[in-house]
């Protein structure tokens, strides 16, 4: 589709040089207090006498309380209605400042930010509502107990400027993907709430959310100018207080409204688009409050009349000057701002506002972070008549790295030098986008061109093909590891029954066979929602999926091939050879784009009016003639092009070389340091589509090996197989034991029911073997606790599988006394086996809404011929310290053969009777035998049961691999509950691990014996003490850490799992833990009728923590998971295979095994110290178990550079070889 511009008329954006909206923004000035500035009512502030630049800053302190704020206010701002500003700050804590959070923006939108001890910079780009009357700046604090201090505010007017292609303007939070538009913007970004949708607002904004006083709107408008929207849907979440609603209108035209929803309960809904509507191009939709509400989150989406066009939105934010009102100038568009040259294309349209024509010089130019030379992309020179505007384009500007950047747009007034417009974008180019890395081994007629990199780098679908080349494929590895790398593809035509193949790879007599090179396809993910700052929407780079079948391939996109070489543990050392090859038949040329051959259109020179001019400067006053001309001349150079091709259908085959270099040691089968990943057996159940739990094992077993192959150990690898413990004392289950009440002896049974939805009752939980031919005596003591109160007593008869056969009721009436029944119970049903006693205080009904309470006493069962009670302890007077506790290991043995031994893992989690699961929410307390912990009973049973369980661990040889895990992440509050459980734990297993995670603590020390801090939290030196005192230290990453940690997102760059390692090495981590591998769903948003495809939304969906059904919370792209189910199971078939892996999952083997390179050396530095502590050798390599600062220099500043992390590798590997060969 052509834009047509028929009547264009530009208004200037800004007519001005933008000067200081606020006074006194670096609080410089002043006598007693700043100038332009005050204190809120009782706010304690000051105005200090140092700042971040310059000799001043203000500070605001806050006392912790609830509801504590206070701040600093402008007394006066320029700031205007329905303009979009940027507002920067710098900010800091001082030391001791803890609780709440700085607060920053307005009065009218605010923003709270965490802070730390140091100045740090912080941004807000808003838009103002329709009256800015009253409106105000704000720096101040919530809840916090201290002091926060600010300096240098900025703030300016900016212009967005908006993705354009296919004649549509996308902004950020817009998508078009598969016939599907969707806007949905993310309240928690920068631009907090702006975007290119918001049409106009009188409502508040606070951090996250809209905040709709009485009366007040947002609206907001989807137009897609040239394609018809035709169905689609609204999903608000919304908090409304009870009696208050916010209503959801749509309308066509911005001032006629139809209403399609009203939202009375907080939570999600889901609203549809009324057909009478549709179809349209443009929908208006406003949010109304008729008192107080608060919108968490909004969702458009629409399918529209194009399947074709897949388009992500994004917004850039210009700081514009035009000083002297001389010229107006509008973005046509400022291309992707990604690397490469494909869609990187700066188009202005200038319109000359003075009454004499003009000779103008824009000029573009960007810079790198950190660079001192900007890049220019040329000079264009146009002379613009009287009323004429004109479109001037760099066709073609190219970037290479991932990066921060500013794009200057400069235009000068060629005859008096003046600069008469500028325009400065900040932006940055995601690591997704980065490209420069790779080498190009191959450009052919068939395939096009093909080339390799490191699996650490992530290749996005359309970044350019690499200028350097090589001429082969150049990787090494130990004995006993898997090396991958990448084989990206990028066609210049459609590519049909592609397979890619591997050969053996030989060296002399020694062979890797094929079958150790494993194939997979990297496959993409649609991020919608970046995690943070390093994130960005897009197609990401994350399942492996099998290459067991020829596949499809489109021209112009990159389509990784993840290669996966396993180095037989006794093969010889030496360089082996091998190769890749690459078959298909030819499918159709690529369809013709002539708008989009920029290169051409470039070369081509025009004449208009006989003055010969740059063809990227045009004259849009007028009709644009040799528009067709320039059309056909593309056209007929492309079938040029095309009719070189191969005739499509056929063959074709590429090769190209592998050469593996195979260093002379191996990896152990052990791994030295130590996991913990969680995986979830239900989740693989529903995913899988499992009718049983053979097929589960099954398939489980599939993902333990899995999990071996990558040296990742399962969190609990016996999950299904757990030990069971017979405490053996207590018969029953349900009831409790008491010495107030009893009919004689010491103890009674006191059953309660005071349930009125379900029965409640005491059964026996063993059975007793009956003779069903035989005849028996059943009698008790009993007392209700109201005269008259029916109760009811069962026999419960079993066959020889403990199934049900049949159940004999006695219904009986109490008297409020003790009295004893008793009664003769005929032959048993047939093929009955064995019984139990149900005791009920009332009778059971269907519906369970009878309540009562009684005590029972004496039990007897008599076969007739005997005296022998069958009931054992009839009178429940046996001590709990006569108990005979066993432990039933028979499954748990039998798992922990297969996988501890058997697989190898390192380190597992062992589940404690009696010791429930907490965390800083809630807190589930383990009971033993109907006793809590705390009473004596429990800590009788719970020394026995530990002492136990530590004696059979250790006689298997599990002890120093088992750890116990029963409260995570406890706050302040919780220390002393946590103390108190760890040293009952220590005091009766002193060898079984304690693991927590958290960081090392005082209140803690001496009942920890395995800390797991969030790398954030990690203390070296507190973690060095505890290792000192013979404790082991872990850490972990899950939704936090977030940038610029090393952190386990999709959305991140592919080297921080495995720089995660080094990190673990360089600081003497002896572990790591992540909580999951496969949570592949929230069940607050899906059920297992409803499945999240991970495949199709990477997002990680909050849950837990009282968080109701239908929130929306974001935990970020891929936490938790690491691997994907198959496919299959997503289309409805049951799979019985194991998982698909991950790039990310990848990258954690990859860094075990670099791990391990250095274990290997200083295992052979530690020998040879010892067998001659003077030899020269030891200065030679000991420099090399030191990860260099190039490559890690602390938790957040490392290396992106796959390339320094291979050569330190290979200065160990040799450092190795030396030693062992010396």
């Amino acid at each position: 589709m052509l834009r047509i511009l028929v009547i264009l008329v530009l208004v200037p954006v800004v007519a001005w040089t933008q000067g200081p909206l606020i006074e006194n923004s670096s609080f410089e000035l002043g006598t007693e207090s700043p100038q332009g500035w005050e204190l809120s009512g009782g706010a304690f502030g000051k105005w200090e006498l140092f700042g971040k630049t310059g000799e001043r800053c203000i500070s605001i302190r806050g006392n912790g309380k609830s509801g504590d704020l206070s701040f600093w206010r402008s007394s006066t701002s320029l700031i205007l209605p329905n303009r979009i500003y940027h507002l920067s700050f710098s900010i800091k804590g001082s030391v001791g400042t803890e609780g709440g959070t700085a607060v920053a923006g307005s009065n009218l939108v605010t923003r709270d930010f965490v802070v730390g001890v140091g100045w740090e910079r912080h941004e807000l780009i808003f838009t103002t509502p329709v009256n800015t009357l009253g409106i105000f700046l704000r720096f101040g604090q919530y809840e916090t107990a201290g002091k926060i201090f600010f300096d240098d505010i900025s703030i300016v007017d900016v212009t967005p400027v908006h993705r354009t292609r296919y004649d549509l303007d996308l902004g950020e939070g817009e998508l078009i993907h598969s016939g599907v538009y969707t806007f949905q913007p993310d309240y928690t970004s920068v631009a907090s709430n702006a975007s290119r949708n918001l049409i106009r607002h009188n409502a508040y904004f606070n951090t996250d959310r809209w905040l709709l006083p009485k009366d007040s709107e947002v609206v907001y408008r989807h137009d897609l100018l040239g394609y018809q929207q035709t169905k689609g849907t609204i999903s608000v979440q919304i908090n409304v207080r009870d009696g208050n609603e916010c209503i959801i209108e749509i309308g066509v035209d911005g001032g006629n409204w139809t209403v399609v929803g009203e939202v009375r309960k907080s939570g999600t809904k889901v609203f549809l688009l009324p057909d009478d509507i549709l179809p349209a191009e443009d929908i208006y939709v406003r949010l109304r409050s008729t008192s107080k509400a608060e919108i968490l989150s909004y969702q458009y989406q629409s399918e529209i009349d194009d399947a074709s066009i897949h388009l992500i939105g994004e917004t850039h934010y210009a700081e514009v000057s035009v000083p002297f009102n001389s010229v107006a100038v509008e973005f046509e568009t400022v291309g992707d701002l990604k690397t490469g040259n494909k869609h990187n294309e700066v188009s202005l349209l200038i319109a000359n506002l003075q009454d004499f024509a003009v000779e103008l010089e824009a000029s573009l130019s960007i810079q790198k972070k950190g660079s001192e030379a900007a890049m220019d992309f040329g000079t264009k020179v146009v002379y613009i008549g009287f009323s004429e505007t004109w479109r001037v384009r760099w066709p073609n500007y190219e970037l290479i790295e991932a990066a921060d950047y500013t794009m200057t747009i400069q235009i000068k007034d060629v005859f008096n030098g003046d600069t008469v417009y500028k325009a400065v974008i900040p932006f940055s180019v995601s690591s997704l986008y980065d490209a420069n890395f790779g080498r190009l081994i191959g450009q052919t007629k068939t395939v096009g061109s093909v080339w390799w990199t490191n699996g650490a780098n992530k290749v996005s679908r359309d970044r350019a093909v690499p200028q350097k080349g090589e001429s082969l494929i150049s990787l090494s590895a130990a004995k006993n590891e898997f090396e991958s790398f990448q084989l990206i593809i990028t066609p210049d035509r459609f590519l049909n029954k592609l397979r890619v193949q591997s050969s053996s790879l030989i060296s002399n007599a020694s062979e890797i066979p094929a079958t150790n090179v494993e194939l997979g396809m990297v496959n993409y993910v649609l991020v919608r929602q970046p995690t943070d700052q390093s994130g960005s929407k897009g197609y990401w780079p994350d399942p492996i999926l099998p290459h067991n079948r020829p596949v499809q391939l489109n021209p112009g996109q990159n389509y990784p091939f993840w290669i996966t070489i396993q180095v037989p543990k006794d093969i010889a050392a030496g360089k082996y050879r091998g190769s890749i090859s690459i078959s298909g038949t030819m499918g159709p040329p690529p369809p013709v784009k002539p708008v989009e051959e920029q290169v051409q259109v470039q070369q081509v020179v025009q004449t208009v009016h006989g003055v010969e001019k740059d063809s990227d400067c045009a004259n849009f006053s007028e009709e644009i003639g040799g528009t067709l001309e320039l059309e056909q001349f593309i056209t007929a150079s492309n079938l040029d092009k095309q009719s070189s091709s191969f005739e499509e259908g056929s063959l074709w085959s590429e090769t190209f070389e592998i050469e593996l270099q195979v260093w002379d040691f191996e990896l152990s089968d052990d791994t030295h340091i130590q996991s913990a990943f969680g995986i979830d057996p239900d989740n693989i159940r529903k995913y899988h589509r499992l009718e049983n739990q053979d097929e589960l094992e099954t398939v489980l077993e599939k993902y333990y090996e899995n999990f071996a192959a990558h040296r990742i150990s399962p969190i609990n690898p016996m999950v299904l197989h757990p030990i069971h413990t017979d405490f053996e004392g207590h018969w029953w289950e349900g009831g409790e034991i008491i010495d107030t009440d009893k009919a004689e002896g010491l103890f009674s049974m006191r059953i309660e029911d005071d349930q009125k939805d379900r029965d409640v009752f005491a059964v026996g939980k063993k059975l007793i073997s009956v003779d069903s031919t035989k005849t028996y005596e059943f009698g008790f003591f009993v007392k209700t606790a109201e005269k008259g109160q029916p109760y009811e007593v069962n026999i419960l008869c079993y066959d020889n599988d403990e199934k049900t056969l049949r159940e004999i009721s006695f219904d009986y009436v109490g008297r409020g006394i003790w009295q004893k029944e008793e009664i003769r119970i005929g032959s048993l049903p047939q093929g009955t086996k064995s019984i139990s006693i149900r005791l009920s205080p009332v009778l059971l009904t269907n519906s369970g809404v009878e309540t009562g309470v009684a005590w029972f006493d004496r039990l007897s069962l008599y076969e007739s011929s005997s005296r022998m009670n069958l009931i054992p302890d009839p009178n429940f007077e046996r001590l709990i310290a006569d108990w005979n506790i066993t432990l039933d290991t028979a499954s748990f043995e039998s798992a922990a053969r297969n996988y501890i031994d058997g697989l190898g893992f390192n380190a597992f989690q062992i589940l404690l009777e009696g010791s429930g699961s907490s965390n800083s929410y809630e807190r589930t307390i383990g009971f033993i035998e109907g006793y809590e912990p705390g009473s004596s009973e429990y800590k009788t049973l719970f020394s026995g049961y530990l002492a136990k369980l530590e004696k059979y661990l250790d006689q298997n040889g599990w002890l120093e691999k088992a750890y116990v895990f029963w409260f995570d992440e406890p706050e302040q509050k919780d220390y002393g509950f946590v103390r108190k459980r760890m040293d009952q734990i220590g005091s009766s297993a002193p060898n079984l691990t304690r693991m927590l995670t958290h960081d090392v603590v005082p209140e803690l020390v001496g009942s920890v014996d395995l800390w797991c801090p969030l790398t954030p939290n990690f203390d070296q030196v507190l973690a060095q003490n505890q290792k000192v005192a013979g404790n082991k230290v872990w850490w972990s990453v899950r939704n936090a850490p977030k940038s610029p940690y090393a952190g386990l997102f999709i959305d991140h760059h592919g080297i921080e799992l495995r720089v995660w390692l080094w990190q673990a090495w360089k600081y003497g981590l002896d572990g790591i833990y992540i909580w999951s591998t496969n949570y592949w769903m929230s069940p607050l948003l899906h059920s297992v009728n409803e499945l999240q495809n991970p495949y199709l939304d990477p997002m990680s969906y909050q849950s837990g923590y009282g968080l109701p059904v239908g929130y929306v919370g974001y935990w970020g792209n891929g936490d938790g998971r690491f691997l994907y189910p198959p496919i299959e199971g997503l289309d409805g078939a049951k799979s019985i295979e194991g998982p698909v892996n991950s790039i990310r999952w990848e990258m954690l083997r990859e860094g075990i095994e670099d791990y391990e390179y250095f274990w290997v050396l200083r295992d052979q530095i530690d020998k040879l110290k010892a067998e001659d502590p003077e030899n020269q050798l030891l200065r030679e390599v000991e420099g090399y178990l030191m990860v260099p600062t190039s490559i890690v220099s602390n938790m957040t500043d490392f290396t992106k550079d796959p390339e320094l992390l291979s050569a330190h590798r290979t200065d160990v590997a040799q450092s190795i070889e030396k030693l062992i060969y010396r």
